[in-house]
């Protein structure tokens, strides 16, 4: 249990982050209510209290704050991109100046906002939000922690492991090192960590927590990745199968286009090592002689697994359209296709396994 506990009020909480946070800190012996929408108190973990209102509106939720003297800004657009700068401004900039307003006003001693790793190439819109609302914090007289993550890896969010070879690479070139840094991964686990420990040990005056901190912040007892796997099983027993299909799709579009983007990377790598004895002797080194064969095994199972499943899935297309039809319609040759592809699910899965033992380097 933690030495020190506090009330602490979350807006945001039954997000990606907030869930297993909140889990988290009750099990660390905090005392922890969020601020839901009706309708939404049974998305919180269980001993969570639920203060019902509206994030976008202070005046629903200021007078409940009390006796929280610890406030966690949570609330923010889900799987944010450039497309989104309207709504940046409609709900992280609207919810976040609302909440500063409404803790000062109920006396909270410590804030914590979860803001975004700054500066960065990308997502202008959405840092420059951030960098308003931070400067409201500094502004208010409150002792703030403010957490800059860039992306934070866990279930539904794992497309940028893929990214882990140019990240290796961008920290070993000098003019990248900072960059790549500053705007590197981070898992769920770490965050809650992070967040937690900013709870347990409030700041006094203003408290950055860049990505290397965020990486290295103290594992706990009972470990956040109790939380994270909690919330995982919450997630997974209420998700709609659509809605994980259309998740899928999307992450599948993610894949490809920084699949391009790595391509391009390596390449460009590659064109300037000749002339570039540092950045040659970096590729040449172990660590990126082995992300680069794990990225290529891993590439070539999936080729495998591909056509393995768009056989099966086409294959069970062409069976239902052939069962669909009149059995006096069917005549003798269609019958044999028919039967040719009901075997052919199981003609695949020997031809992968079979590829996958056999297969040698391209």
């Amino acid at each position: 249990m933690a030495a020190r506990t506090f009330s602490v009020f979350i807006a945001g909480g039954t997000g990606y982050i907030g869930a297993p946070l909140i889990h988290a800190l009750i099990q660390r012996g905090h005392c922890v209510r969020a601020l839901v929408r009706p309708g939404s108190e049974k998305k919180l973990p269980p001993a969570c209290e639920a203060v019902v209102g509206n994030a976008l509106d202070p005046a629903s939720y200021q007078s409940k704050i009390s006796p929280s003297d610890t406030f966690v800004q949570l609330v923010g657009v889900a799987h944010p991109g450039p497309s989104k700068a309207a709504e940046f401004q409609a709900i992280d900039r609207v919810s976040a100046l609302g909440a500063i307003s409404a803790a000062m006003q109920a006396g909270v001693q410590h804030f914590v906002y979860l803001s975004v790793a700054q500066p960065a190439p990308v997502m202008k819109s959405y840092i420059a939000v951030r960098a308003e609302c931070e400067s409201a914090l500094r502004e208010s007289g409150m002792n703030v922690t403010i957490v800059r993550p860039w992306y934070v890896l866990g279930p539904g969010h794992r497309w940028p492991y893929l990214l882990l070879p140019m990240y290796w690479l961008g920290e070993r070139i000098p003019s990248t090192r900072d960059g790549a840094r500053r705007l590197g991964l981070v898992t769920l686990d770490q965050m809650t960590r992070a967040l937690v420990s900013a709870v347990d040990n409030p700041s006094v005056g203003a408290r950055f927590l860049e990505v290397p901190q965020i990486r290295t912040a103290p594992v706990l007892a009972p470990s956040a990745l109790q939380s994270v796997r909690w919330w995982i099983d919450q997630k997974q027993q209420n998700v709609p199968k659509d809605d994980y299909l259309d998740d899928v799709h999307v992450r599948m579009l993610r894949v490809t286009e920084d699949l391009r983007v790595i391509q391009r990377e390596l390449n460009c790598a590659a064109m300037q090592a000749p002339g570039d004895p540092e950045l040659m002797e970096a590729l040449s080194q172990l660590p990126e002689i082995e992300s680069l064969e794990m990225l290529k095994s891993a590439l070539d199972q999936m080729r495998h697994f591909l056509w393995f499943y768009v056989q099966v899935m086409t294959t069970g297309s062409e069976v239902e359209d052939a069962q669909r039809r009149p059995a006096k319609a069917q005549t003798a040759s269609e019958a044999d296709f028919v039967k040719k592809y009901k075997s052919l699910t199981e003609t695949a899965i020997l031809q992968h396994y079979a590829d996958i033992k056999n297969r040698k380097p391209n």
